[in-house]
């Protein structure tokens, strides 16, 4: 679980555009994560404040909150209790120490690896990668592709 967060994690601090105090924006399309009988797209990552780190996901098996739903096309200046609109979207470590393996694509670019392509031609070079996560104690038989702590 600790290397799939860290590689969300990294992913999304990568492609940071402008940083506040609370948010960092970044311009990279979203992350498609699986595990075994469902997927799930991963729009961002949150650290809170005491140091636990959730995936923020939307997942097809569940309609957008009611609490959410009454701000579309609507500016939000504030609203009195952000994390709670943000619980239907958070995966945290509880629901993903459930499954011993996952599967992460993501959108990546080829011009770092053709750097000869003009720099107008960047947005048509792109591919998917795929990454299988799996813990030590499920690696029985599998190729391992990264640490686990």
């Amino acid at each position: 679980m600790t290397l799939l967060l860290q590689e969300v994690e990294n992913y999304f601090v990568s492609g940071t555009t402008s940083i506040s105090p609370k948010v960092r924006l970044t311009s990279l399309p979203p992350l498609y994560f699986q595990h075994p009988g469902h997927s799930m797209t991963i729009i961002g990552f949150e650290r809170r404040r005491d140091g636990s780190k959730n995936l923020i996901v939307f997942d097809p098996m569940f309609h957008d909150a009611v609490g959410v739903s009454r701000f579309v096309g609507q500016e939000v200046i504030g609203c009195k209790n952000p994390g709670e609109l943000l619980k239907a979207y958070r995966r945290e470590g509880k629901y993903l120490k459930r499954y011993s393996e996952f599967e992460m694509l993501k959108l990546v670019s080829l011009y770092s690896y053709l750097p000869s392509i003009p720099e107008m031609e960047r947005d048509k070079l792109k591919m998917l990668t795929r990454s299988r996560l799996t813990p030590p104690e499920a690696q029985k038989g599998t190729v391992k592709t990264g640490s686990w702590d």
